[in-house]
């Protein structure tokens, strides 16, 4: 088993949790580093959503109240659950347990397992992976503004996952380029961050989340898009067409109570 497996298993195991940036603009200090983000997909059975949201909700709670080292964000879709965890570095992962072991002097390891137990058994099937950020693929308009993760307030956002052929990763990044040019030159109105698969199954990989404050604003962004976009953009993604197995579209809302920002993250946003 591969270490950052290892953490996975461990994080499956304990917390049952899971795709974001904690969602604002790109700090321009930022702007050319990496970051990335640990990514768990779970679909939830009928029965259990409510069991579910209830031991997430409190695992989370503890998080926050003993100022766990990684933040979480959780968003959902139905059934369908996003938890992402964000780290800077992959030794992050390897000094896991010792953020696990503190967490568990302050408030018990059984009261832990108990909720995490409660987590898992509502789990009907999951997937996890990690993507990095690729900054020169991002694009974020400099009249856009988000809501934030707070108690009172979630965001929607569409994640594309590009399931790309196994030979055609640069061509398709140097597409992607293309396309931000172009959204630059015609002022898209839709912001995007894009992602790389680099851990997990059916790789290569690249994500593009969208943002907007709800359905129906990203609704009226993505026409107002087509409209200036124009000609050119149908003929990007006819030429990316080529080099892609197929193209995944997910809708998510976060889930603020069950979001938890490590305030050193918050910090270095």
């Amino acid at each position: 088993m591969l270490k950052w497996e290892k953490h996975f298993t461990l994080f499956l195991l304990i917390s049952g949790i899971f795709f974001s940036t904690g969602i604002g603009a790109p700090a321009a200090e930022k702007e050319e580093e990496t970051s990335y983000f640990w990514v768990i997909e779970a679909t939830i059975k009928p029965d259990s959503i409510e069991s579910y949201i209830s031991n997430k909700t409190a695992l989370v709670e503890l998080m926050k109240e003993n100022e766990f080292h990684f933040s979480v964000f959780t968003y959902s879709d139905s059934f369908e659950f996003l938890t992402v965890i964000p780290f800077e570095e992959f030794e992050e992962l390897d000094e896991s347990d010792e953020y696990w072991n503190d967490l568990f002097e302050k408030v018990g390891q059984e009261k832990i397992k108990t909720l995490s137990d409660g987590i898992n058994k509502c789990i009907d099937y999951s997937n996890q992976y990690i993507v990095k950020s690729i900054p020169e693929l991002d694009y974020w308009p400099n009249d856009f503004e988000l809501a934030g993760n707070s108690d009172e307030t979630s965001s929607y956002f569409v994640i594309e996952k590009y399931h790309i052929k196994s030979d055609a990763v640069n061509e398709v990044k140097e597409i992607g380029k293309k396309l931000i040019a172009l959204k630059k030159e015609k002022h898209s109105p839709v912001p995007n961050l894009t992602f790389e698969q680099v851990a997990g199954e059916d790789l290569p990989c690249l994500i593009a989340l969208m943002p907007a404050k709800s359905e129906a604003q990203f609704i009226e962004m993505g026409q107002k898009h087509l409209e200036v976009m124009g000609d050119e953009f149908m003929k990007i993604l006819a030429e990316a067409r080529q080099y892609l197995r197929s193209v995944e579209t997910l809708r998510y809302q976060s889930q603020p109570k069950m979001t938890y920002v490590n305030n050193d993250d918050d910090n270095n946003e």
